[in-house]
């Protein structure tokens, strides 16, 4: 199955479906997503007895302020018809990434690790400068001993995130440990850490 937007600087409101048996010849067979973003990237996945089609989507416009560039996704148990779409992030304005495009989810066995995407801080239609990552894993809040709370610089990859050490190089406190929803709490404890490290989290 094939999917597509049609349009320049702006989809037409639709994202069709194709289908054919000798690839790249394709037959379109109906509209799968009314929408103004552009379909990028969609994946299938087995779950709970169901399948499931997932696709993300981008918007494109010339004239916009930053903060208003998301990227979102929007499901399917039949390829046919998808549901509404739903925010899957937005790109913060002034960042690197200011300006997003084509984002496709990485997969490993079956699960969704992330999203890969190419980006610049000038505009959309300038060439992106890098490919980007956004992780999807566990959030992780930690504070400091004096209380002060200590904001996550970033990750390598699935399940791993990094956290800078002021000072002297230590890092003691509290951390908390939530689900991948960013909302149900995991496990609560406390740490001592050095900088220059790499520390494995087990919750018990």
């Amino acid at each position: 199955m094939l999917y597509y937007s049609v349009g320049v600087y702006g989809a037409i409101g639709q994202v069709y479906r194709a289908t054919g048996d000798a690839p790249p010849v394709f037959e379109r067979t109906g509209v799968a997503l009314a929408t103004l973003h552009y379909a990028n990237d969609v994946k299938v996945f087995q779950a709970s007895g169901k399948t499931w089609y997932l696709m993300s989507l981008y918007i494109e416009r010339v004239q916009t302020d930053p903060s208003s560039v998301a990227f979102s996704y929007s499901l399917s148990n039949d390829g046919k018809q998808f549901g509404p779409e739903q925010i899957l992030f937005t790109l913060a304005q002034g960042a690197e990434d200011s300006f997003g495009v084509t984002p496709a989810f990485v997969t490993r066995a079956g699960r969704v690790l992330g999203v890969l995407y190419g980006a610049n801080p000038q505009d959309l239609l300038s060439a992106t400068d890098a490919i980007f990552a956004r992780w999807l894993q566990k959030k992780v809040e930690v504070v400091d001993s004096s209380g002060t709370a200590v904001a996550a610089q970033g990750g390598y990859g699935p399940d791993r995130q990094w956290f800078a050490a002021e000072g002297l190089g230590k890092l003691q406190g509290t951390i908390r440990v939530f689900a991948e929803d960013g909302v149900t709490p995991l496990a609560t404890g406390s740490i001592d850490l050095s900088a220059g490290k790499a520390y494995a989290l087990v919750v018990q």
